[in-house]
């Protein structure tokens, strides 16, 4: 058994953790700010796909939140580096931002326009605004022609700064997956591949880090299989469903219900 305070490397998720909208949760700066006076490593591994580390870690400074870029993991960055490690350079066509199109681009690989006639290696699917009913039809065709799809993450949704509903890359994949019965490959949260990479980059291995935030089937289910230590904010119950991860029977190491209750319990010197 270990305690908190025995940990080395501390990631927390972003959007619905750290921060809701542009406001820190209570608690969230003195947090940060006393595990980096104990000299622990602190990660962000965060599902977006929008935006790049360096833009989330400007949105995090402007909240007064301590972050440097290279602490940073998001979807948004790492889907270049995983197809790179896993299929080398490829030809792509990307359903998404701008800035994940040059993040991609930037680990090696080409981006046809998503109206280029030339077939692609394989499509990408994250976040897409712009996405309609002829980007539906195009890449159901292209996968009925042998082309590989893989996608950014599996949310359905993230909460907006007004409570609103946003609907995020899973409710895009899901009417691919209904259509053919199958479920689309996603490089980020629970997979393990983005938790693996963070703690290869960091140095660190599970039985020294722990996951830190408020969604059980993204945050906790990936924590928990890749072997690290979670701690649940709970803000809203245990989900339910089909997906939900106590089907799996998935337990948080820590619950907590606020995230300025995490240096309380580090102090307490708990055995986890």
């Amino acid at each position: 058994m270990i305690s908190l305070s025995e940990l080395k490397a501390f990631f927390f998720d972003l959007d619905g953790s750290i921060y809701r909208g542009a406001e820190p949760f209570q608690g969230v700066i003195p947090l940060l700010n006393q595990l980096r006076k104990y000299h622990k490593t602190i990660g962000f591994i965060t599902n977006n796909s929008t935006h790049t580390a360096r833009e989330i870690k400007e949105k995090l400074n402007k909240m007064n939140i301590i972050a440097f870029e290279e602490e940073i993991i998001s979807a948004t960055d790492y889907m270049g580096i995983y197809l790179a490690d896993n299929f080398g350079s490829l030809t792509l066509k990307v359903f998404g931002t701008k800035a994940l199109q040059d993040s991609i681009e930037s680990k090696g690989h080409t981006v046809l326009p998503v109206l280029s006639k030339q077939n692609p290696d394989m499509i990408v699917i994250a976040r897409d605004t712009t996405f309609n009913y002829d980007s539906l039809k195009y890449i159901v065709n292209a996968i009925k022609s042998g082309v590989k799809v893989i996608s950014t993450n599996v949310d359905t949704h993230h909460p907006g700064t007004k409570g609103e509903i946003i609907p995020e890359t899973g409710s895009i994949t899901a009417a691919i997956e209904y259509i053919f019965g199958m479920e689309i490959q996603h490089i980020a949260k629970p997979r393990p591949f983005i938790f693996n990479y963070a703690m290869k980059k960091f140095s660190s291995n599970a039985e020294q880090s722990i996951m830190i935030g408020d969604n059980y089937n993204t945050d906790i289910t990936g924590g928990y299989f890749a072997g690290m230590k979670t701690a649940w904010i709970n803000v809203s119950g245990i989900p339910r469903g089909p997906k939900s991860s106590v089907a799996f029977n998935v337990k948080p190491t820590i619950i907590i219900n606020e995230i300025r209750e995490f240096i309380e319990i580090y102090h307490s010197s708990k055995l986890l």
